[in-house]
């Protein structure tokens, strides 16, 4: 994971762009760390669909940064986790 930057230059704290593997699903995954020991993800999909991911782990975030297929552990692990679709 690598901290996002803004156009600025200024580092947006707790909020990490994942480098993930070539996806036909997936554009993008941002992790954004809690005030506990969870955080969000935010999924971009291929499709433009943007949907949040509450209450999840940083290590589930790291998982899926590891992950062969990004789509195939988007839906083993993900799908346990309360969603917003944000557009």
């Amino acid at each position: 994971m690598k901290q996002v930057i803004k156009n600025n230059g200024e580092v947006t704290p707790g909020l990490y762009e994942l480098e993930l593997k070539p996806s036909s699903r997936v554009v993008r995954v941002r992790f954004k760390e809690g005030p506990g020991s969870n955080g969000y993800l935010q999924v971009h999909f291929q499709s433009g669909g943007v949907y949040r991911y509450l209450n999840v782990p940083r290590s589930v975030a790291e998982s899926l940064e590891k992950a062969e297929s990004v789509g195939k552990a988007m839906n083993d692990i993900i799908k346990n986790y309360e969603c917003l679709k944000l557009c």
